[in-house]
This record gives structure tokens, sequence and C-alpha cells, in this order.
């Protein structure tokens, strides 16, 4: 229930001009309230037919201020006859709707304020992270800044140059690659020119096997090769034998003759 109905007499709000006596008028729930008098509405200070104020919304331009119906007591007295107790308990009832409007929006004020309540919380929860992002942020900074300080910025320029000339150098054997892949280019286009030139794959096979035809016979002939020359050099062998056998001959003989010599002179001499 809204504070002014609360506590009557304060603020500005609904009610509070009626003060401590509508509060007794309407405090009881509506199944014990009984039916008033027009000199309980007399005393309360309150017009038979009195319209409630709403609260306006803020988007909502204020109707003019109503003008205050005023009753004096002869007047209310001599209408007692024609108010019934129809017409009192309608205008509690339309009191009674106004009690139950006030409720809800005082309900919906709630809700409207729990949602901005939760919408200050992530506000706040939103806050806290972009606190805590700009203090990574910083700490991220300080050790970009300590690894910077270690690493020795001038260094590793001269460091960069390094790398820069040794890919400059890598340029260049690079060019010399691709001159090499070009040259290797031109000598497959070739060999393609050249396989234009015998043909199909059936030719390529019989060129192939008259190589091989060709390959066997110089093997063939390679063998015999080898056999002559194994031949030829038992021969050589053989004759050196026989040589060395000649002049062991013929210094036997050379020998012999000069024996022989020798004992014809020992004849002549014993002549």
């Amino acid at each position: 229930m809204p504070d002014d109905i609360e506590n009557p007499g304060k603020g500005n709000g609904l009610f509070s001009k009626f003060g401590n006596k509508i509060k007794k008028i309407v405090g009881a729930p509506l199944e014990k309230r009984s039916v008033l008098t027009l000199d309980q509405i007399q005393s309360a200070g309150v017009a038979p037919d009195f319209i409630l104020e709403e609260e306006q919304p803020e988007n909502k331009k204020p109707e003019p201020p109503k003008a205050e119906v005023s009753m004096d007591t002869s007047q209310i007295s001599s209408s007692v006859g024609e108010v019934d107790k129809e017409k009192i308990m309608f205008m509690f009832e339309k009191f009674n709707q106004q009690i139950d409007f006030i409720k809800d929006l005082k309900m919906k004020t709630d809700e409207r304020i729990d949602k901005l309540s939760g919408e200050l919380g992530e506000l706040r929860a939103m806050f806290l992270q972009r606190e805590k992002e700009v203090k990574d942020v910083i700490l991220e900074y300080e050790k970009i800044k300590s690894v910077m300080e270690v690493l020795e910025p001038e260094k590793m320029t001269l460091k960069l140059q390094k790398i820069e000339k040794g890919s400059l150098e890598k340029d260049g054997r690079l060019e010399k690659n691709e001159a090499h892949i070009n040259d290797i280019r031109e000598k497959s286009e070739k060999v393609q020119r050249l396989l234009d030139k015998i043909g199909n794959f059936e030719n390529i096979i019989k060129i192939h096997n008259l190589m091989n035809d060709k390959l066997s016979i110089m093997n063939e002939r390679e063998k015999k090769v080898e056999v002559l020359s194994s031949k030829a050099e038992n021969a050589y062998f053989e004759m050196e034998k026989r040589v060395n056998e000649i002049r062991d001959y013929v210094n036997t003989l050379e020998k012999l003759e000069d024996m022989s010599k020798d004992s014809l002179k020992e004849i002549d001499l014993l002549k």
C-alpha cells in the first residue's frame, strides 16, 4: 500500500489531504466495512461524488486541477433523504476500485524498480568487468615494456638487419634455382619432343628390346674378350717362362764354351 495511505497526513501524495479520517473510513477490509451515513461523510470532509487523483505518467500531460466541491452543513442535511444506500455503495465500490488501481500501480512500480535494480547490477558487473579488462591491459603493457627492456631494441634491430640480409641472399639463391629449373624445363621439353618423334609406347618398347639385344651381344663379346685376354695373359706368362729357360740354356752353353776353351788351352800346354 502507498505511503500516503499507510501514513496519512504526510507528504503531498494521494489521500494526504484527508488525513486520519479517511484511514478510519477505509482502513477496515471490504467485507467488514459498514454502510456510512452522510454524517460520517460530513465528519470526514469528503464530498459524495469525489474523484481520486491518479498518478500521471511522465510522458502524459497533467490535467488541470479540478475544482473542489464544497458543501456546507445545511445543504448536506437537506439532501440526506435523497442519498440512498445504493449510491453510497456505488461510491465506495468506486473508491475500492481506485485503491485496487493504486495497488496495481504500486506493484508495477515495484516491478520497474526491481528491473532497474537488476539493470543497475548488470551495469555494475559490466563496469567491474571493464575495470578488470583495463587492469589486464595495463599488466600486459607492463609485461611488454619489461620484455622490450630485456630484449634491447638496438640489438633486435641489428638482428633484423642480419635476417633481412640473409633473406636477400636467399632471394638470390632462389633466382639461381629458378634459372636451373628453367634449364631443366627446357631439357624436359627437348626430351618430350624426342619422345614425340619416336612415336607411341609400342615403338619405345621395340627400341628398348632392341637396345637390350645389343647390350646382350656386347656382354657376350665382352666375355669373349675377357677369355681371350686371359688366354693371351697365360701365353705371355708361358712365353716369358720359355724365354727364361732359353736364357738359362744360353748361359749354360756359354759356360760350357768357356770350359772347353780352358780345356783346349790346357791341352795345348801339355803338348
